[in-house]
């Protein structure tokens, strides 16, 4: 796939997907999808872009704890801090590098940095581990960067968990591990009211027979998943075609929304029920395409520019530009 020169995605970090999610609950609400392509283009607002500085403030205030590697905080590791911490405490991560697995255990923890984008979780206690282990109700991680060059998992949700919130994040640079599956989010097993909004996936690799590369895997029952305002790219598999978000139950509580699905693969569907996908930008601005399996999907005209749906996928009506572009979110008037 080209590289793309996409512009001002800080618009929608905390602008109006965020606020949509927090007034619909993860529907698309009341918010205004425009039918005017020109406006499309037009330069993002410079007031609208300060939203990220302000919400970067928001996330530092009320620490209970903090974490510094250099050792100027409360504790210089993550997991000492969330073992130490109280039901609903908010840690507060200093810009650096920090050792993974941290396993999120507490229930109620947000765990965020003091600088947006500055602290990094990389690495797991295995291959196979995931960098974040999510076990605890209402968990909320913002604003990291979350990589393993060396393991194949990136962020897990157990099975069980209810009110998880990840956003803001990139999970970048996961993979490959020789014939092991690489996944950037794993909801693994069944969950509800799990929130994943405005996270960047990308950077994702398998190789070797049977490993397949996904950007988000969802293997259990679902009720009220909302995916919403994600940025997927750059996921790929020497023995598959790497997809953006992979679906083998749970599709009839998922809600897949204004995202960018820039992978060969969109959507894979294994579920008998319908995925709702609809207002998400497959890579051009006339949908995506349609296959029947895994492997057809690297085949064909535009195969590498415009994403593929697979199974029961609930498409219509799609965005005409990137959420990346000042407007693309508004832009849901694709086949209609």
């Amino acid at each position: 796939m080209g590289e793309r020169e996409l512009s001002r995605r800080a618009v929608l970090k905390y602008g109006a997907v965020a606020g949509g999610l927090t007034a619909a609950g993860g529907a698309l609400g009341n918010a205004a999808v425009s039918d005017d392509e020109e406006a499309l283009d037009r330069p993002a607002d410079e007031a609208a872009l300060a939203q990220t500085n302000e919400s970067t403030t928001e996330i530092q205030s009320g620490c209970d704890a903090t974490i510094d590697a250099s050792g100027g905080g409360d504790y210089e590791a993550i997991q000492a801090a969330v073992d130490a911490a109280e039901t609903g405490d908010t840690l507060c991560v200093a810009p650096g590098t920090y050792a993974g697995t941290v396993t999120l255990s507490v229930e109620g923890v947000t765990l965020a940095p003091t600088e947006q984008g500055a602290a990094t979780i990389s690495g797991g206690d295995a291959a196979t581990g995931p960098v974040l282990d999510v076990t605890a109700d209402g968990v909320t991680v913002e604003g990291f960067e979350i990589t393993s060059p060396d393991g194949a998992r990136g962020v897990r949700v157990a099975d069980g968990l209810a009110d998880v919130t990840l956003r803001n994040n990139r999970v970048t640079e996961i993979g490959p591990v020789a014939e092991v599956e690489t996944v950037g989010v794993l909801l693994d097993g069944d969950v509800e009211s799990v929130t994943i909004v405005d996270n960047d996936v990308t950077g994702l690799a398998a190789e070797g027979a049977g490993a397949t590369a996904q950007g988000l895997a969802v293997r259990g029952g679902t009720s009220d998943v909302v995916v919403r305002g994600n940025v997927f790219e750059g996921i790929t598999a020497t023995e598959s075609v790497g997809a953006a978000i992979a679906v083998d139950r749970g599709a009839d509580g998922l809600a897949v929304e204004t995202n960018d699905l820039l992978t060969v693969v969109g959507v894979e569907n294994a579920d008998d029920a319908t995925v709702a996908a609809s207002c998400n930008y497959w890579g051009m601005r006339d949908g995506p395409r349609q296959v029947g399996t895994n492997r057809a999907a690297d085949k064909g005209p535009m195969a590498d520019e415009r994403s593929a749906a697979i199974g029961d996928v609930e498409f219509r009506p799609w965005l005409v530009q990137s959420i990346q572009t000042a407007s693309g979110a508004e832009s849901c008037f694709g086949g209609r």
